[in-house]
């Protein structure tokens, strides 16, 4: 934890110094990558053994931790592997998404612009998932994905999902209760914002 702690603080470093031009724009980016691959062995996982399949990975996600197994193998049948190169746009900000995406292998990288400006949000490593409010409704995303490393993804679209469903209602009750909890959030928030 506190190599990661080390390497993550030298992410921030490197960036800053980028962004005040002490460093290339290109050797920055090279130097993070390099470091975002030490964070990644640093989770105790080999790439080339790492083997995840989509049924494990879609355990991971809150709304379908009660599904039962039978509706995780259906879903599973229907999720789409595919490959990333580093460095590619997977989601980006303002666009619309009919998709959840589940990392299988690599790191992808979470940012948001405002003002003009990218900000990096976090990194997700392989068994992490994004986009899972597609599946929920047609909004515009509200970050980009990027790709840091080769990565491995499975993706879900929503009309899949939604044929799943006809069959299976234990995974649409669990979609309306998530549903349901995300605008009692957003309800809160906008409360305490004074919205």
């Amino acid at each position: 934890l506190g190599m990661r702690l080390i390497l993550l603080a030298e992410i921030q470093a490197i960036r800053d110094e980028a962004s005040h031009g002490n460093l290339p724009g290109a050797m920055a980016e090279q130097m993070v990558d390099e470091l975002y691959q030490k964070l990644w062995t640093l989770r105790g996982q080999e790439i080339s053994r790492l083997r995840v399949e989509p049924n494990e990975l879609l355990k991971k996600v809150p709304f379908f931790s009660e599904t039962s197994e039978e509706d995780f193998l259906e879903l599973s049948k229907k999720m789409k592997r595919h490959s990333v190169a580093p460095h590619e746009e997977i989601i980006r900000q303002g666009d619309r998404g009919d998709r959840l995406y589940l990392i299988a292998r690599g790191v992808v990288r979470i940012s948001r612009e405002q003002h003009g400006e990218s900000h990096d949000l976090t990194s997700l490593f392989a068994g992490d998932f994004f986009g899972e409010m597609a599946l929920l409704h047609d909004d515009v995303r509200t970050a980009t994905v990027t790709s840091v490393t080769p990565c491995t993804l499975y993706e879900l679209e929503r009309k899949s999902l939604q044929d799943v469903m006809e069959n299976n209602p234990s995974i649409r009750i669990a979609l309306e209760n998530a549903d349901q909890r995300r605008r009692m959030e957003q309800v809160v928030s906008e409360m305490a914002n004074g919205h």
